[in-house]
């Protein structure tokens, strides 16, 4: 019986400590499970926040506030952002609201247009839509917020050039020189009515030129000095009444933009002005063709510096050329480089009206001599032209030429030709040049 007992006493023994080990590895199995999940659960928490982070907060009423002048004014109206989200930097982009223009021609606007806010406030001199956008680390808000300014009445330019103030405080110093991480660097030679664009060697020095560009500077002009762009703008309204298209602002009133229109119409351009590309002929702008000005809006970000100096020598890739127009009527309204569609450069069979006028006015007489007969051949051309154009000072200038020439060859052939020609015109022309800026 003891012998019984105590086995059956060895055997309950055997059992507890077995269900004993094995509620131990469940409670230290349990245990571990739930030490591990706590600590993987904020890693979890935090890399879902964090690809929370990565996109970028819209700009909405509910977290930018500002104020403006909403009254009619002549004056520019200044735009204080009193509060925004501060987790990111807010940007902006202006965009100058034109009548002549239509939605259609407006460029499209990318990230790398808008500017830093660094003070709080913008000033605006023209009726135009306001852009914002948050940036965190590169990366910018996916959709944009829009504000229009359209109180402002236009009075035209303010200035020509830049004043004293505006060229001593954007003019860049010799550190933010040294800082500058943009793709390109802008030099325009003021004597040789040149632009050199260059980028970075393998020293992070700006001394690889990549393009150059035939200008026209003006008495404004800023003579040395390095300022960053800023505004770009698809069109802008120049001193003069006259419209620029592709400008880029440089510092004060002074931008880069094409030769100018009467209207914002790409076929209504100042010509004659266009035939002045590579002399000085502005106001004070930079003066570009607009394939060129089309080119420094598309790819020189705001922050791009600009270098005015003086050389003789234009710059290591020499100056371009450009064009004359004003003598081909049908295109010169247009600029031959412009890139918008209608541009009747393209289809131009290279002679003007008034060349395949005097091709066609032209009489060829030929005689054919054939022994068995007698030919005479007797042709009068009579032509009189009268042009008339009114203008300021008058000036009547009347040519008459007559011409009779007669031939006579011994091979029984006679060929009398007599052309009479009549011009007259009178010219009354005033001196009137309308470069705007």
């Amino acid at each position: 019986m003891n012998r019984r007992l105590k086995s059956k006493n060895s055997n309950k023994i055997v059992l507890t400590k077995v269900l004993i080990t094995f509620i131990l590895i469940a409670i230290v199995t349990t245990l571990t499970v739930i030490i591990v999940t706590s600590k993987k659960r904020p890693q979890e928490v935090a890399q879902i926040e964090e690809v929370e982070d990565t996109k970028i907060a819209d700009v909405t009423d509910e977290n930018i506030k500002y104020e403006y002048n909403k009254e009619p004014t002549e004056e520019p109206v200044t735009l204080s952002v009193k509060e925004y989200d501060k987790n990111y930097n807010l940007y902006y982009y202006i965009e100058e609201v034109l009548e002549e223009t239509e939605n259609d021609n407006l460029k499209e606007i990318k990230d790398f247009d808008f500017t830093l806010l660094e003070n709080s406030s913008i000033e605006i001199d023209r009726n135009s839509t306001v852009f914002f956008k948050y940036e965190k680390n590169g990366e910018y808000s996916e959709n944009t917020y829009k504000l229009s300014i359209t109180n402002i009445i236009d009075k035209g330019e303010i200035q020509e050039g830049a004043t004293e103030k505006e060229l001593k405080e954007q003019n860049v110093d010799k550190k933010d020189k040294s800082n500058n991480t943009k793709p390109y660097y802008i030099k325009v030679n003021n004597a040789a009515n040149c632009v050199t664009v260059y980028k970075k060697d393998d020293n992070d020095e700006y001394t690889i030129p990549v393009k150059a560009m035939i200008c026209s500077i003006g008495r404004a002009t800023p003579s040395s000095g390095v300022y960053k762009i800023s505004n770009r703008y698809g069109w802008r309204y120049l001193v003069g009444g006259v419209y620029g298209q592709y400008a880029t602002r440089i510092v004060g009133s002074i931008l880069f933009h094409s030769v100018p229109y009467f209207s914002a119409n790409n076929g209504d351009l100042e010509y004659l002005e266009y035939d002045k590309l590579g002399t000085k002929a502005s106001a004070g702008c930079v003066r570009l063709t607009v394939a060129d000005a089309k080119w420094i809006y598309d790819n020189c970000a705001s922050g791009t510096m600009v270098e005015f100096y003086s050389d003789s020598n234009p710059g290591p890739l020499g100056k371009p050329g450009a064009q004359k127009i004003s003598n081909v009527v049908e295109c010169r309204g247009w600029d031959p480089t412009d890139p918008a569609a209608g541009n009747p450069w393209r289809t131009w069979n290279g002679k003007s009206s008034q060349q395949n006028n005097k091709q066609n006015n032209t009489t060829n007489n030929s005689s054919n001599t054939n022994s068995s007969s007698t030919n005479t051949n007797t042709s009068t051309n009579t032509s009189t032209n009268t042009n008339t154009n009114t203008n300021s000072n008058s000036s009547t200038n009347t040519n008459t030429s007559i011409n009779t020439n007669t031939n006579t060859n011994t091979n029984n052939n006679s060929s009398t030709n007599t052309n009479t020609n009549t011009n007259t015109n009178t010219n009354t022309n005033q001196d009137n040049e309308t470069g705007g800026e």
